[in-house]
């Protein structure tokens, strides 16, 4: 019996291309979300809440560069 591999199940998670664009949406519409709390979270007067939410929009950010490369490096393939 052979043992699944971290590469192995990548190719297991890989969404598709409309998949990955909804994705994309997702993580784009979470970091403009979490950059609105921050907003508010400074008015408010509460710095550690606004740091918080900095950081998840921050992370949300990422998240969306990755699916972002990700389909540019399939629309390049042709796929």
């Amino acid at each position: 019996m052979r043992l699944v591999t971290a590469a192995d199940q990548l190719s297991l998670f890989e969404p598709e291309g409309p998949e990955a664009l909804a994705l994309l949406r997702k993580h784009l519409a979470d970091a403009e979300r979490y950059a609105k709390q921050v907003v508010q979270f400074e008015a408010l007067c509460m710095p550690g809440a606004a740091r918080l939410a900095q950081a998840e929009a921050d992370a949300a950010m990422a998240r969306a560069n990755v699916v972002a490369i990700f389909l540019d490096l399939e629309r390049e393939a042709g796929l």
